[in-house]
């Protein structure tokens, strides 16, 4: 009887393969035995399996690429409130991918995640009320999305609030609050902070024009691989050969 036992786990021991195994084998391009495994995983509703697979099909990994498909894995993903799945069925229908793009369905998905705390998705769908994608523009909402989704730590969405404040778009025009902003942000290594803190300073908006620190700004920016601070940087040393030669 022990002798019995012994073997069963054997054999249980064998068959049951683990998400790491599914992944090993992507990894080491033996597609066929990962695919096998991920819908064994499915079958007792492994999520991040669910969403392993569907990114498979979704970029033709392995597998006859099948959007399709990949958006049916997600969904399930979705109905078990994941938010990765939720995010990648945002995302397909923002980019349109595969699919015709249907704002309403991706503020949808964005919705559903912001409602689980996802602060990038309540940052994106600051940048839908903002440009008015699938909705009625409304810079009012769009601020507060991007001040809770700073404060929740997505600090990418600094810039996108001053931008707001520096334009008195849906908040009171606050200029120090803008620059406060995209100081901070450009801390954090964010080329569009340096890029419009060059711009401010070469105009003189609401504060003392400053040409080399914006020249510094401008360098800063394209050195992060910003392609506008580039072009500026440009045009900045046409007009201003004199700081960009001394390099200040």
């Amino acid at each position: 009887m022990r002798k019995i036992f012994l073997v069963t786990i054997l054999i249980f021991n064998l068959f049951a393969f683990s998400l790491e195994d599914a992944r090993f084998y992507v990894k080491n391009k033996d597609y066929q035995k990962a695919v096998k495994i991920y819908k064994t995983l499915i079958k007792n509703k492994n999520i991040e399996a669910i969403n392993d697979l569907a990114y498979m099909f979704l970029n033709g990994i392995g597998v006859k690429q099948d959007i399709n498909k990949a958006i049916k894995l997600y969904k399930i993903g979705a109905k078990f409130n994941n938010i990765k799945s939720i995010d990648a069925l945002a995302y397909i229908y923002t980019k349109g991918v595969g699919v015709t793009k249907n704002y309403q369905s991706a503020i949808y998905y964005y919705n559903k995640a912001a409602k689980l705390k996802d602060t990038k998705a309540i940052y994106n769908l600051g940048i839908f009320f903002e440009n008015g994608l699938g909705v009625k523009k409304n810079y009012k909402i769009a601020a507060k999305l991007y001040l809770k989704a700073v404060k929740n730590g997505f600090t990418k969405a600094k810039v996108n609030l001053a931008n707001l404040y520096l334009k008195g778009l849906g908040v009171e025009k606050n200029i120090k609050k803008a620059i406060k902003l995209y100081l901070e942000s450009a801390k954090e290594g964010n080329k569009s902070a340096f890029n419009n803190l060059a711009i401010i300073y070469l105009k003189g908006i609401g504060v003392k024009q400053d040409s080399i620190k914006a020249y510094k700004y401008f360098k800063k920016a394209a050195n992060l691989g910003s392609s506008a601070a580039k072009a500026s940087l440009k045009k900045f040393c046409e007009d201003y050969p004199i700081i960009c030669a001394n390099d200040f």
